[in-house]
């Protein structure tokens, strides 16, 4: 072969894999270009359907909408700023996803918190719930009561409009009405506490006045019979369905006992007093001797648990 046929097979060699060469590079150009477009379309098509985030029926599917825009930002991020790549159209697509990210953030903060409180009241519920089970009142139906009354607090936080709100509303009426019932019996059984500690008290009063039954005089037992008459009527007043209500009652039989034995024990000095010259010291040691046993067993209501 001559030696110029050789150089022109060369210079048409290397003219075609420079040519194959630019033809690469702008398939690949028009690859990406394509790629890129479709990807936009489908932004646009993601921005659209999500413009308005409270059709998004639950939080699971808030976080899965957000995690597919971010990614979304993120391939978005990746076109480039030249010639031939729709980067200024991708800059605006970013800017109408974030906006969208900072909507759904917003949203799912709101959603996360309702969804604990709405959680949080309802493990407060239950734990109430146990601690009044056994029906026996003790100090835990208070801690029930403020359980309850934390519980209703943090369902009235929960905005409506929210996933749970409709469960809060409901939830709401449940644990009140727990609260309102417990609030009641809590006061029934202080009322009860409070009346039963009076009559105690009135009864310990009324046995300090006959305790000594050597110089016990006429005003002692009348005042014993005045505290024995308080302590009747406070005993009357604690409620038979209370924890203490048992209890009173066998009490409330001793104090009327010791009631009618005092009033009977007046009753014998006045009329003795009335009968003859003895003087009322007299009568009422002459009464008191013949009743010392009677005294003796008064009854002495010293427990107040």
């Amino acid at each position: 072969m001559s030696e110029n046929k050789k150089k022109n097979w060369i210079a048409i060699a290397i003219f075609v894999i420079l040519g194959w060469f630019g033809v690469s590079k702008i398939i690949e150009v028009a690859s990406s270009y394509s790629a890129h477009q479709k990807m936009l379309a489908e932004v646009k098509t993601l921005a659209s359907s999500n413009t308005d985030i409270n059709n998004i029926p639950n939080l699971e599917s808030l976080k899965s909408t957000k995690t597919t825009i971010e990614q979304s930002v993120t391939k978005l991020k990746e076109v480039p700023n030249v010639p031939g790549y729709p980067y200024q159209n991708a800059q605006n697509q970013i800017s109408q996803l974030n906006n969208i990210l900072a909507k759904l953030d917003s949203k799912i903060k709101i959603e996360d918190e309702a969804l604990s409180n709405l959680q949080t009241a309802q493990r407060l519920d239950a734990e109430a719930a146990r601690l009044v089970q056994s029906k026996t009142y003790s100090t835990s139906w208070q801690e029930a009561k403020s359980k309850w009354e934390q519980a209703i607090s943090l369902l009235k936080k929960i905005p409506t409009g929210t996933f749970v709100s409709d469960t809060a509303k409901s939830g709401i009426t449940a644990v009140e009405r727990n609260f309102k019932d417990v609030g009641q019996y809590i006061t029934g059984e202080e009322k009860s506490l409070h009346n039963f500690t009076n009559a105690v008290e009135a009864a310990q009063r009324a046995f300090y006045f006959t305790k000594d039954t050597i110089n016990i005089t006429l005003p002692d037992l009348l005042n014993a019979k005045l505290q024995w008459q308080q302590a009747i009527n406070f005993a009357a007043l604690v409620g038979t369905n209370s924890h203490l209500g048992t209890r009173v009652q066998s009490q409330l039989g001793a104090y009327r006992n010791n009631y009618r034995e005092v009033s009977k024990a007046i009753d014998d000095i006045k009329k003795c007093t009335s009968q003859n010259t003895s003087s009322e010291i007299s009568c009422t040691q002459s009464i008191i001797s013949n009743h010392t046993n009677i005294f003796d067993s008064f009854y002495y209501p010293y427990q107040m648990d």
